[in-house]
């Protein structure tokens, strides 16, 4: 007997379904990370104080311990004057990292450093944060209230600048070097105002300059270390770009530095002197900063290099007494074969 297909087929087990097949993968960064609840407990006062970066505080001290070293005219009343702007810019700058980490809390989080900071981490909340970013621009203001307002634009520009750096500027390779850059040169700026006297353009280029080595080494040691990725701006970076960039900003610094000493320095006929004492501890501080960075591969931290490495501290030590013997002998009037001995 011959089987009737259309039977069998009506008979025979259904076919299994095919596996159900998962959609393509997204292209997209993983969301960040939710926002930690932080409304069932207060935050501790040493995390609160961290929000103002503490350890980020000589900044402010290096830039007006500069001033006040290289100032003609040394008084009571413009110490109490440098003291008072140095107070200024640690709160203005306080202001900003928190208003930085404000901006990125987000992306903090998924640094592996960044993360363990007190806004990111949830130690301190929202809430807390405005608050005391308000109190830091209340004090400011009031502050600022008691001095002449000739005396403000370096203030009031560094915040502008920072402003615009928090809105997206950090992002933008080269740009984001050169507005940390400036913000030194607007303290020292704000540094001369205070004290009744115009800065040194050759000083200000100096500072800029070695500025920009700091910055870049840092930009440096995240790209080798952490890669591209873990910095917007990275991505207009490379190894190579920084290394060129760093020998030219250097170069730059030595030469703007000796001219300050030869020129614009109040050291009289011991200016000579200085540059021929000086030039030694300027290179061998750069060269010591490069190694650090390229041998030891550090600079991730400028500050801490600049407060812990103990062969800088010497050079810079060494520098600082150079030039405050010649000035001492300028401002009293000792021979020239005085410093002659020296060299």
């Amino acid at each position: 007997m011959i089987p009737n297909p259309l039977v069998s087929a009506s008979t025979s087990p259904p076919a299994p379904s095919p596996l159900p097949v998962p959609p393509p993968a997204r292209s997209e960064l993983p969301p960040p990370p939710s926002e930690p609840d932080t409304s069932s407990r207060s935050p501790h006062p040493r995390d609160v104080i961290a929000l103002l970066r503490p350890g980020q505080w000589a900044k402010n001290v290096y830039s007006m311990a500069l001033v006040g070293a290289t100032a003609s005219v040394w008084t009571v009343h413009a110490a109490w004057q440098l003291l008072w702007i140095t107070v200024v810019f640690v709160i203005a700058s306080g202001a900003v990292y928190i208003g930085n980490d404000v901006a990125d809390r987000d992306n903090d989080r998924r640094h592996p450093v960044k993360r363990h900071r007190p806004l990111a981490s949830g130690r301190v909340g929202m809430p807390t944060a405005i608050a005391l970013l308000a109190v830091c621009l209340g004090v400011l203001t009031i502050l600022l209230a008691t001095s002449p307002p000739t005396r403000w634009w370096p203030v009031v520009a560094y915040l502008g600048l920072n402003i615009g750096y928090s809105a997206g500027l950090k992002h933008v390779p080269l740009v984001d070097a050169f507005i940390v850059a400036i913000g030194f040169q607007l303290r020292l700026a704000a540094g001369y105002l205070a004290v009744g006297e115009n800065p040194s353009q050759w000083l200000l280029t100096a500072v800029l300059a070695v500025c920009l080595v700091l910055v870049l080494g840092k930009r440096r040691h995240e790209l080798i270390t952490d890669g591209r990725e873990s910095r917007p701006a990275l991505r207009g970076y490379t190894a190579q770009l920084i290394d060129q960039m760093l020998v030219i900003c250097m170069v730059v610094t030595i030469l703007s530095t000796l001219l300050y000493l030869w020129h614009d320095a109040p050291l009289g006929q011991f200016s000579t002197h200085a540059v021929l004492i000086s030039a030694p501890f300027t290179l061998f501080g750069l060269f010591r900063y490069l190694q650090v960075l390229v041998v030891e591969r550090g600079g991730a931290d400028p500050v801490r290099i600049l407060l812990r490495d103990r062969t800088l501290l010497i050079c810079m030590a060494a520098f600082a007494l150079a030039f405050l013997t010649a000035l001492y002998a300028a401002h009293h009037s000792l021979p020239a074969s005085t410093a002659t001995s020296l060299t």
